[in-house]
């Protein structure tokens, strides 16, 4: 191996020592978003539902760079558990130059269409001055998301969780800088509004992008790098359709949530977004586990060790429930301190506090739904997740949304007990599909 290679992390890999780092990454990039939305905030509520809106559009696309990232660290985990670095190093080569190809698709679309689909989300019209330069501008910089996420989830996978979290305090401080400049343009500098706010961040999220590139080249130098045959892409695919399915089924389904929102107009949509910032805080710890979760699945699979598997999911599972609850009681005692970081209107402050008192039944349920899908995607069972969330989503999710929250004249308080409906749901079936133990079964590489 080349001498230039970076050394393979020396410690032993388990659930704490990648979950620390990847709760604190997830933390820094959703500071990323509440920096904005409280920056936007002091331009208008106006902004932060516009900036909302053309968010879920962009999610959309994330989920197609999902198929290579999502299909990628599957495999390269499992590779790194086999011993086979040479295959995991040109997996993660292929992986780059497919999503980089995606990328350009993808902000050729979303920066030329940007009109259209926006009118697909009901937008109400007193927010269309902020969407449309604000989705142009960060839809032009989607090929920096889609390499970004790549090299994010291969870092990860490759055991170098801390150097993901270093990235991520780095774009944030960059980030943090131009909105500053933009909100209270110091040095008498002209005002750029929405418009700034997206540079800014797309100019952080380049200069992180450049960092990881440069690190990732030297994690794969010397293990014979070749080009991309069409075996690496199909095995690639393979895995990451089925996952980025189960991403598109759920971005599809809160952006149609978002659009029923929208027909309430624009305070509930600031609601909705506030209410999301607070919780997602919630579930960070769960979420980073289930992160950490699949690369050791992956691992154990690639082991041959699936009675260690089993007990690693089942012993996540119980933590990240216990930490749901227990974060979510916390935000609950908190819930009027926490909302008035953003806004001091009294109507969204009512809706909000309401929210996140019940925000425990989404949150007790969420917990399945962050660790036993990344188990069984790390072991290889990656249809099973999108067929659960596919029929949950569309057959539970989205009928109930439009029942209690448009329907029977809900609202808000309609939306979100839909959402703990669903979610228990589709946790439960993942659950009893782990427990068939049918995963076993469904290793994604030969071993040697």
């Amino acid at each position: 191996m080349s001498q230039t290679a970076a050394k393979e992390p020396k410690q032993q890999l388990n659930l704490f020592s990648l979950t620390w780092p990847l709760f604190l990454e997830n933390m820094l990039r959703m500071l990323l978003g509440n920096v904005n939305t409280m920056m936007l905030g002091r331009l208008s509520d106006q902004a932060v539902s516009a900036v909302g809106v053309s968010s879920q559009i962009v999610n959309l696309a994330m989920t197609l760079f999902s198929v290579i990232s999502t299909g990628t660290a599957i495999l390269v985990s499992q590779y790194l558990g086999a011993g086979q670095r040479e295959k995991a190093a040109q997996s993660a080569f292929t992986a780059l130059l497919l999503n980089a190809a995606f990328g350009v698709i993808a902000s050729i679309v979303l920066c030329s269409c940007a009109v259209p689909l926006l009118q697909m989300m009901n937008l109400p019209d007193d927010l269309w001055p902020y969407a449309i330069p604000y989705l142009r501008i960060v839809g032009a910089a989607a090929i920096i998301q889609a390499l970004a996420s790549t090299c994010s989830a291969l870092i990860r996978t490759y055991g170098y969780t801390k150097f993901s979290l270093y990235i991520a305090f780095l774009v944030n401080i960059l980030n943090v800088i131009g909105g500053w400049l933009v909100v209270f343009r110091p040095f008498g500098l002209p005002s750029f509004g929405v418009q700034g706010i997206a540079v800014a961040r797309t100019v952080s999220e380049l200069a992180g992008l450049c960092c990881s590139l440069l690190f990732l080249r030297s994690c794969l130098a010397g293990w014979g790098v070749q080009l991309p045959g069409l075996q690496d892409v199909k095995k690639i695919l393979t895995i990451g359709a089925p996952a980025a399915a189960e991403g598109l089924s759920y971005s599809v389904t809160q952006t149609l949530i978002t659009s029923m929102i929208a027909t309430l107009g624009s305070l509930a949509l600031t609601t909705r977004i506030y209410v999301n910032n607070i919780v997602f805080y919630v579930y960070l710890l769960s979420m980073s586990m289930g992160s950490a979760t699949q690369i050791l699945a992956g691992r154990l699979a690639g082991l041959r060790e699936p009675d260690s598997a089993h007990k690693l999911c089942m012993k996540n599972l119980r933590l990240a429930v216990c930490a749901n609850c227990g974060m979510s009681i916390l935000f609950m005692l908190l819930r009027m301190p926490l909302l008035r970081l953003y806004t001091s209107d009294p109507q969204i402050l009512r809706v909000g506090s309401i929210l996140l008192m019940l925000d425990l039944l989404i949150e007790s349920g969420r917990a399945f739904n962050h660790i036993i899908p990344s188990a069984l995607r790390g072991v290889g069972d990656v249809r099973t997740p999108v067929i659960i969330i596919i029929c949950s989503m569309w057959v539970i999710g989205i009928p109930s949304c439009w029942l209690m929250g448009l329907q029977l004249g809900w609202g808000l308080v309609g939306v979100w007990l839909s959402m703990a409906l669903e979610e228990w749901l589709r946790g439960l079936l993942m659950f009893f599909r782990w427990k068939s133990h049918k995963w076993e079964k469904m290793l994604l590489i030969e071993s040697g």
